[in-house]
């Protein structure tokens, strides 16, 4: 359970990643709002479930590394199925 969660969590970068396109899609302001929104909250209904499946330490331990470096600490915590030892946090 804990690999599928950590793989939700990864896969709710995707929404956020493909949002930067969406001004060159063929769409009125209104629709691009409209799916932007939509993509925010796909985002959101893949990741929450992700930290419940996954466990209050794995949200945690992702969050707390920072956005940079959230994508590399949740990708260890796929490939070895567990939540990485706290160590300082990284130097900014």
């Amino acid at each position: 359970m804990f690999r599928i969660g950590v793989a939700l969590m990864v896969g709710s970068l995707l929404p956020w990643l493909t949002m930067p396109a969406v001004p060159f899609l063929p769409l009125t302001v209104a629709q691009q709002g409209v799916v932007v929104g939509a993509l925010v909250g796909l985002a959101e209904l893949i990741f929450w479930p992700g930290v419940a499946l996954a466990g209050k330490g794995a949200g945690e331990a992702a969050k707390a590394q920072g956005w940079r470096r959230m994508p590399v600490v949740m990708w260890q915590m796929l490939l070895t199925g567990r939540v990485p030892v706290e160590g300082p946090p990284p130097a900014a």
